[in-house]
C-alpha cells in the first residue's frame, strides 16, 4: 500500500507541473513537502519512484531522473509501475 502510494503522489506531483522540471533543488524540496505532507519516510516514498523511474536498485536521484526524463516519460513509466502493482 505504502508502494502505490508513493507511485501515486509522484504521478499526481508530474501532472500537476506546468513546465518541465530545471531546478534540483526546487523539486527536491516540493517532492519532499509531499512526502512529509503524507507523513512518509523518505525510503518508503523514494525507493519504489527510482525503481520505477530507472528500473535499477542503484541510479541517479529520484530528482535527476525526472530532469532526464522529462515529464511525459517520468509519469508514464511511474504509471506503468503502479499497474502492475493494482
Amino acid at each position: 500500500a505504502k508502494t502505490q502510494r508513493a507511485l501515486q503522489l509522484a504521478i499526481d506531483y508530474v501532472a500537476s507541473r506546468t513546465a518541465e522540471p530545471e531546478d534540483l533543488a526546487q523539486l527536491e524540496k516540493e517532492m519532499r513537502d509531499v512526502m512529509e505532507k503524507e507523513g512518509m519516510g523518505a525510503g518508503d516514498f523514494f525507493w519504489p519512484i527510482r525503481y520505477a523511474l530507472s528500473g535499477a536498485k542503484a541510479s541517479p536521484s529520484v530528482f535527476e531522473l525526472l530532469v532526464i526524463l522529462g515529464s511525459a516519460e517520468s509519469k508514464r513509466r511511474l504509471m506503468i509501475a503502479l499497474k502492475k502493482l493494482q
